[in-house]
């Protein structure tokens, strides 16, 4: 009779080894950091166009003073030639101060 030999069950195969590391300066390259860009600035909110209705004594020069504007401002808004045909009563387009 021969006798019963038990088969070997296969072994596990080690695991390789992990990689090492070099040594001495080594440094991982840092990655570049993108940092989200801030939207534009809102633009300002053009102030109103308002009228003025000239009274008696009232010259482009006061109101220009009044408003925070040019008197060449003024007389633009208003095709406004020559300022000394201006009426009392004449309502004037005001531009907005910048």
């Amino acid at each position: 009779e021969k006798p019963i030999v038990q088969a070997e069950t296969p072994k596990e195969k080690p695991a390789p080894p992990a990689p090492s590391k070099p040594s001495g300066s080594y440094k991982p390259t840092p990655v570049p950091t993108t940092k989200p860009t801030p939207p534009p600035p809102a633009p300002e909110p053009k102030a109103a166009t308002r009228s003025h209705v000239m009274a008696k004594g009232d010259t482009l020069f006061s109101l220009a003073r009044k408003y925070g504007v040019t008197v060449q401002a003024i007389q633009d808004a208003n095709g406004i030639k020559d300022p000394t045909k201006i009426q009392t009563n004449s309502r004037l387009i005001i531009p907005a101060s910048k």
